[in-house]
């Protein structure tokens, strides 16, 4: 999703099942219940979302792909790798590598084209550098929200929260 999508659903009226998952939007049936000037504000509003936004990703999407990444690898690729073939469930991931570690590198060492240890490594470098990544990240849509000063979509001004991308 883009940086300019993520605004225009914040500025743009949706339906109630929107709502429901999404509190900062407007409904429609509050739209229609405005006055006609405040209505005739929304669409200059979606007009005034810069065009460079287009080309943004929003900053939930970057915290997503870090998030999968690092899940994949630890509950996915690794265990599969090495042969697991049980369920993926956070207490049997965490039973494998807690008590059957030696089994997980012994089976990671006889298919994989590096050593187990160079494999596990790299995994933990890599999920420390999309931590310290995500939590730069973070630190940014805070600093942000903490200077948005002023919210120029007509309607109610939304929470905090729903004003950073």
């Amino acid at each position: 999703m883009s940086r300019e999508v993520w605004e225009a659903i914040l500025r743009a009226p949706a339906s109630d099942p929107v709502k429901a998952n999404w509190p900062a939007v407007v409904t429609y049936s509050e739209y229609f219940s405005w006055p006609p000037e405040r209505r005739s504000a929304a669409p200059r509003s979606l007009r005034d979302i810069p065009r460079d936004y287009r080309w943004q990703l929003s900053n939930a999407i970057a915290l997503l792909f870090g998030y999968m990444l690092a899940v994949t690898y630890v509950f996915k690729l690794i265990p599969l790798y090495a042969g697991y073939q049980g369920r993926g469930s956070l207490r049997d991931i965490a039973a494998l590598y807690l008590s059957r570690f030696h089994i997980l590198s012994a089976n990671l060492n006889s298919v994989a084209l590096g050593p187990a240890p160079l494999i596990f490594a790299l995994t933990f470098g890599g999920i420390l550098l999309i931590l310290a990544l995500e939590v730069l990240l973070v630190r940014g849509i805070l600093a942000s929200c903490a200077r948005y000063s002023s919210y120029s979509a007509p309607g109610p001004r939304p929470s905090s929260s729903a004003r950073c991308y």
